[in-house]
């Protein structure tokens, strides 16, 4: 036994029209064989039931709960629920089954209620036949259950929110209504919630959170209030509505306008603001259709009638708003002339909300008015969803020139941002904010929700609420049976799907009703027709992406997982149809259907291992794609999910975890590169897998150089020739690649740039060697580096870092590391225009991929700017990589910038911050780190000779020349000893010794070809006072 959708009257089984309202059943999907719902359950049992049965004769037992089951079975039935079972003296009912609606937790709110009320009269008549009193605890639970048939057809409910209600029930007092967490938050709002304290039930390892339901509003709409946020993106539908008010007005006739748009759209909130705007000028009535009930035909106009100025009993409305035996066309007649004469003495604005579950009786109510009202200045407004033209598709032509239909769009990303902030969702974060925008696509009620539901679960991930789910999945329960299965199986491809896949997903005897079902949903406003991925194909798009979801919801996960796998293969087939990444696709469903499996069958993972290892494959290989065009978040994902699908003791995961290792260190994310390194190490020596173990060690070696850089340099020389040893036997040039990229960091982080370039140069051959384009550009663009910090003349320099540049035009975060280099060899030659031009194209380059590891700051931009005299420009340039690099974790680059960044401050007159940075980089400086040392004593040197501290200025000055001569980077050791003039000049030291450490200065310029580096030690020499 069902319930019809119309009436809630019980149906039986089959049945095409019900026996009460004569609503035509057909058009309802059955319950599929097997089907994932969001249902709500309501269990309700006698207490004392046991003593009764001592009391009483079982036949009298029988007629007593017979009595009591009447009485529950016709309040449930009432609102639409459908009887599971009776179970000794209890009643198990579902709301959601066979159909779903948006209210389904508030009819089974009012459902209890109802069999509560209903109670107290089935008592008197057993106290005076039985001489006994029952008394009923009940709870209501709503979650995601499996429906299926059993043996005699009827619909069988399998999940943890029966047991939960049966729970809830077990819980609750004589006479009380528990209800569950995600019933409270669909029934808020209409409902009196008391709490209560959390229960510790039988069978669940959490406590459970519930509410006891005290009452359910049943009043009608009050005229709507006074809106408390601003209308936002409405204004040319507010001025369709006022312009049709204003024409009422002027011409003294009737207008019908009809705002038509989805659940959620605005519709109510317009109609708010249009009586707002117009006041004190108009009476305005509001009435509404019901989705269910008894006697609700004209249920709006006894609302309406409640509204309406003097006493609408004079008229007769109330007689025959309760009398519905009344003939149709006294109905019509009697309700146009009450509107009329109320009109007359003042424009009347009446609103009629959700037309859509209008009975055929009152939409010929409401277009008689609008054809043949007359004389009066009568405004009828009428709010329906799309689904009111499936019913009535030729309601567009009803009124003729008297009506309109104003549809409401979604509104733009600008306009729902405005509202998010007007809703207070300016608390999110920024990536809160946009997830929560792109999830709502302009619905302003999704918005709304999401937030509430948000600020309820602050823990949980950003997601649609219960309500917004309930009433996507009421609409697609309402589908005929052909429509939902086509709906079902493009969900999953996505989004966008396409007519061919559908042909392979569905039975292909069925591809004849296909294109007339498309048609079907598309005019429904379900899908739209897209732009394809595939070449000749016919594509189409869900016209919400919360649609998608959750008619995705609504299969079986074991269905889920032959379908994707099913969509795999085709898509394997048909990968050669201009299909953009079919790896990542291919990856993603046989990922999904393996997921789908295990969560069926925990125990059977290596059944389906072999569905893993394919899965894993391609996502793999799509990870390694994306790292290796630098798009390091796409990385990161695909690498982590190919890693994921495998076991342990699979050798081919100790190799994604080691290329994951390197992408999350590349991206900055250096913690957690260094705990998935350790996990790779650790499985791989588990496992005896030198090759992985290597592979892992040399990419957390690579990780940990930016953060522990000295007991990383002494790991790299011990474990050298070890690793090499394991590379050479394998014959893997790609780790003989990463070992010698990962020696010659260590030979560049002691500023000895020679023996790095030497060991780019092997790491170069072996990239090439390895086919790995992405790792011959890193190696390439290090050498680009080390032209412009290390000995190489700037003439040499620039040609080397050209002909480096020509290359690699594949590799665009490379090329924009070459071309920094470039520009702060040009700033050296005193070109400070051409390395702009340079700098700008770099710029350009890394504002559109993000800034890795090696790109977060940018020295030589800092350079340009400092040496043109625009100091402020470079604090900019080096606070946002500092902050950048403080974000990472990382500190091997972090003391240099921080070093240089008090260079600039210090140009500036900000001696104070530039101490503070001084000390930032001698804190975070290794020991071997000879740029940052030589760095932050130049810079506390000048501070300190300023200060008057001048034995200690010199004493820190000479320890940074002395550092520099170790290196061969002769720009730096030149700069540190222009340092060392100024301080000896403030501390009055000999002219001998100033023009000494100048000389020597423009000596390793102009071995460098630096000559800004000349031109400014030339300027000091020339000099008779301290500088």
């Amino acid at each position: 036994m069902s319930a019809c959708a119309s009436c809630g009257g019980p149906v039986e089984r089959g049945a095409r029209y019900c026996p009460l309202c004569g609503a035509p059943l057909a058009k309802l999907s059955p319950v599929a064989a097997r089907a994932r719902k969001v249902v709500t359950v309501l269990f309700s049992d006698v207490t004392g039931f046991t003593a009764l049965g001592e009391r009483l004769d079982p036949e009298s037992l029988h007629q007593v709960i017979g009595r009591w089951f009447q009485r529950a079975d016709r309040a449930i039935h009432h609102h639409g629920g459908t009887v599971e079972k009776h179970i000794g003296d209890a009643v198990m009912a579902v709301f959601g089954v066979p159909v779903a609606h948006e209210d389904d937790a508030l009819r089974a709110a009012r459902a209890a209620l109802e069999m509560r009320a209903a109670l107290h009269g089935l008592n008197r008549e057993l106290t005076r036949r039985w001489d006994v009193r029952l008394s009923v605890r009940t709870g209501i639970n709503t979650g995601e259950v499996v429906v299926s048939d059993d043996a005699g057809g009827q619909p069988s409910i399998l999940g943890d929110a029966v047991n939960v209600a049966q729970r809830l029930e077990s819980a609750a007092e004589p006479g009380q209504v528990l209800i569950g967490e995600q019933t409270a938050r669909l029934v808020r709002g209409a409902a009196r919630l008391h709490p209560v304290a959390d229960l510790t039930v039988k069978g669940k390892a959490a406590p459970v959170r519930a509410r006891r339901l005290v009452a359910v509003d049943t009043d009608g709409p009050e005229p709507p209030a006074r809106a408390s946020t601003p209308l936002i993106g409405r204004a040319a539908e507010l001025g369709s509505l006022r312009h049709a008010f204003d024409e009422v007005v002027a011409r003294r006739e009737p207008r019908l306008v009809t705002a038509l748009g989805p659940a959620g759209i605005g519709k109510s909130r317009l109609v708010r603001e249009l009586l707002d705007e117009i006041g004190d000028a108009t009476t305005a009535v509001v009435g509404r259709c019901l989705p269910y009930g008894e006697a609700i035909t004209y249920w709006p106009l006894a609302e309406i009638a409640r509204q309406l100025p003097g006493d609408p009993d004079e008229a007769g409305l109330a007689e025959l708003v309760a009398n519905g035996r009344t003939q149709v066309e006294e109905t019509q007649r009697t309700v146009r002339r009450l509107l009329e004469g109320t009109a007359r003495n003042k424009p009347l604005v009446v609103v009629v909300e959700d037309i859509h579950w209008a009975a055929p009786t009152l939409l010929d109510l409401i277009a008689h008015l609008a054809e043949f009202a007359s004389r009066a200045p009568l405004l009828i407004v009428c709010l329906a969803r799309p689904e009111l033209l499936e019913g009535r598709p030729g309601w567009s032509a009803v009124g003729g020139e008297r009506a309109s239909i104003v549809r409401l769009d979604p509104l733009t990303t600008d306009e729902g941002r405005a509202l998010l902030g007007e809703l207070g969702g300016t608390e999110l974060s920024a990536n809160e904010r946009t997830q929560l925008l792109t999830t709502a696509e302009g619905n302003p009620f999704f918005i709304q929700q999401m937030l509430a539901h948000r600020a309820e679960t602050p823990d949980a991930p950003l997601a649609a609420s219960p309500t917004i789910q309930a009433v996507l999945t009421a609409r697609i329960d309402r589908l005929a049976p052909a429509e939902r299965t086509v709906l079902e199986h493009g969900s999953i491809e996505g989004r966008t799907f396409h007519r061919g896949v559908l042909v392979d997903l569905l039975d292909r005897e069925r591809e004849e009703d296909l294109d007339p079902t498309l048609a079907a949903l598309a005019r429904r406003e379900l899908i739209r027709p897209a732009r394809p991925d595939l070449e000749g194909e016919r594509a189409f798009r869900f016209s919400h992406i919360l649609i998608r979801d959750a008619t995705y919801a609504l299969m079986p996960k074991q269905r889920r997982a032959e379908l994707h796998e099913r969509l795999a293969r085709w898509l394997e087939r048909h990968a050669e149809r201009g299909l953009a990444e079919p790896g990542e696709m291919i990856g993603f469903h046989l990922e999904q259907s393996f997921g789908y499996r295990v969560e069926v069958e925990p125990a059977a993972r290596e059944t389906y291992a072999q569905l893993a290892t394919m899965g894993s494959q391609h996502l793999g290989a799509a990870g390694r794609a994306a790292l290796g065009r630098d798009d390091l978040p796409a990385a990161v994902r695909l690498l982590e999910r190919s890693a994921a699908l495998l076991p342990e003791a699979d050798t081919d995961r100790g190799l994604l975890l080691a290329d994951l290792g390197t992408a999350l260190t590349e991206a900055g994310r250096l913690d957690d590169a260094q705990r998935i390194l350790e996990t790779a190490t650790r499985e791989a020596a588990a496992r005896g897998d030198d090759r992985a173990r290597a592979h892992a060690i040399v990419a957390r070696l690579a990780g940990r150089l930016q953060v522990d850089t000295e007991a990383s340099r002494r790991e790299v020389r011990d474990r050298f020739d070890w690793l090499r040893a394991i590379f050479d036997a394998a014959g893997d040039q790609l780790g003989l690649h990463r070992l010698w990229s990962l020696r010659a960091l260590v030979h560049w982080i002691a500023a000895r740039s020679a023996d790095a370039d030497a060991a780019w140069e092997r790491a170069v051959d072996h990239a090439r060697d390895a086919g790995d384009d992405r790792g011959l550009a890193a190696a390439l663009s290090w050498l680009a580096s080390s032209a412009y910090f290390g000995p190489t003349p700037v003439a040499e320099g620039i040609a080397r870092c050209e002909a480096i540049g020509a290359r690699m035009s594949v590799d665009c975060r490379a090329q924009a590391v070459v071309l920094d280099s470039l520009a702060g060899l040009h700033a050296m030659r005193g070109d400070f225009d051409r390395a702009r031009e340079l700098l700008a194209r770099s710029n350009s380059i890394l504002a559109e991929l993000g800034r890795g590891m090696q790109s977060a700051v940018s020295h030589p931009e800092a350079f340009v700017a400092l040496n043109s005299g625009d100091a402020v420009g470079a604090e900019a340039t080096l606070r946002a990589g500092y902050e950048r690099l403080v974000q990472m974790g990382e500190r091997a680059l972090l003391s240099s910038t921080a070093a240089m960044l008090a260079h600039a401050l210090y140009e500036q007159g900000c001696q104070e911050e530039a101490w503070e940075f001084t000390r930032v980089a001698e804190d975070t400086a290794a020991a071997d780190d000879l740029s940052a040392q030589i760095g932050w004593r130049s810079e506390r040197a000048r501070l300190l000779a300023r200060r008057g501290d001048t034995t200690e200025a010199k004493r820190i000055s000479a320890e940074a020349v002395r550092i520099a001569a170790r290196t061969d980077w002769l720009a730096e050791h030149g700069d540190a000893l222009v340092s060392r003039a100024e301080v000896l000049r403030h501390a009055g030291g000999s002219a001998g010794a100033v023009a000494a450490a100048l000389r020597e200065a423009i000596g390793l310029y102009e071995r460098k070809g630096n000559q800004i580096g000349v031109r400014r030690a030339h300027s000091m020499l020339a000099m008779d006072v301290p500088a």
